[in-house]
């Protein structure tokens, strides 16, 4: 994945027709240079023309801007003049493929291509592993000289800011309202592109994973009810065959039985299972909204009684062709 500095913001342009990239506009520079306190502007330049990588024999595993494949175009290639280099933290291996032969590919892995620029003959390259791109565009970077030399045209077509501290979450509030703010203000479409830093689980991981803890809790609540009334149902069976009751009087018995103290259990347990997500909800820093989990609330109020009360029901029903009537130990004055 293309990774650029978690300071540096790069702002693309489309036009409104062909979804090509354009000179982004002055004005949306502006913004975007008072929201982070008067950034220098980095234009960045990329090499006009379809440019064709080619992978030797079967190294097909090689991750490029365009997929996988033996022979890859990529292009537009990205100018990787000395300020672009520096904005975007390019290493020094792949600088020191530029010094050597004009070219560099920044890849998953070390390998030998060959990179034919448009209209002219294929040069060998290198790819060096790195995790870091020019924005979001082609891994392909050719030096201005290599582009000099054979006449090739460039355009402005992205500009990069580089603030001189981590943005902070107001910042980036800033600049994503300024792309719904620009409808009118400049002609075509933009993007920004910031690489989010690593902030571990998300709001949502955190809080599915709490609901999870807290359905097993519930369920385990519930569980143990059942338990309970299976021991005690076992007794009253024998108790209501001595007395007469039907067969089917007996497996409904259980079954209703067994879905009622399945609802008394789920509603007990709500409360209780979910309290620490409420907690620890509180405890983050930043909060996580609380939303009632309606879903989990009908599963274990409706869906686990209805299931236990059929499961109750069938299993009444096998026990009296299984298990032979037993004399009560209920103690009769």
């Amino acid at each position: 994945m293309s990774e650029q500095p978690e300071d540096v913001v790069t702002v693309t342009a489309f036009d409104d027709e062909g979804g090509r990239y354009v000179r982004p506009d002055e004005r949306i520079g502006r913004r975007v240079e008072r929201v982070l306190g008067g950034a220098e502007p980095v234009p960045v330049r990329l090499a006009t023309g379809r440019w064709r990588v080619e992978l030797p024999g079967d190294n097909l595993a090689l991750e490029l801007s365009a997929g996988p494949a033996s022979s890859a175009g990529v292009g537009p290639a990205v100018v990787a003049d000395a300020a672009v280099l520096d904005t975007f933290d390019i290493p020094d291996p792949a600088r020191d493929a530029l010094a050597e032969t004009g070219l560099a590919v920044l890849g998953e892995r070390n390998a030998d291509v060959e990179v034919t620029p448009p209209g002219a003959t294929a040069v060998d390259a290198l790819v060096v592993a790195t995790d870091r791109r020019v924005g979001y565009y082609s891994d392909l970077l050719v030096t201005p000289a290599f582009l000099e030399a054979r006449r090739l045209p460039t355009r402005v077509r992205a500009v990069a800011y580089r603030s001189d501290e981590p943005f902070t979450d107001e910042q980036r509030g800033e600049l994503d309202d300024l792309l719904y703010e620009q409808g009118g203000e400049a002609p075509g479409s933009y993007q920004l592109f910031i690489n989010e830093p690593d902030s571990g689980p998300s709001p949502f991981q955190v809080e599915l994973l709490l609901s999870a803890v807290a359905v097993a809790f519930s369920v385990l609540v519930v569980a143990a009810s059942l338990a309970l009334a299976a021991a005690e149902s076992r007794e009253e069976r024998d108790v209501l065959t001595v007395a007469g009751a039907p067969p089917g009087t007996l497996a409904r018995t259980a079954g209703a039985k067994a879905g009622l103290l399945s609802v008394l259990g789920g509603v007990m347990a709500i409360p209780i299972g979910f309290l620490p997500v409420v907690v620890v909800s509180l405890a983050i820093e930043d909060g996580f909204p609380l939303r009632p989990p309606w879903a989990t609330v009908v599963l274990l109020v409706a869906a686990v009684p209805i299931a236990a009360a059929l499961i109750a029901r069938l299993a009444s029903s096998t026990a009296q062709h299984l298990r032979p009537v037993r004399v009560s130990t209920a103690t009769f004055e």
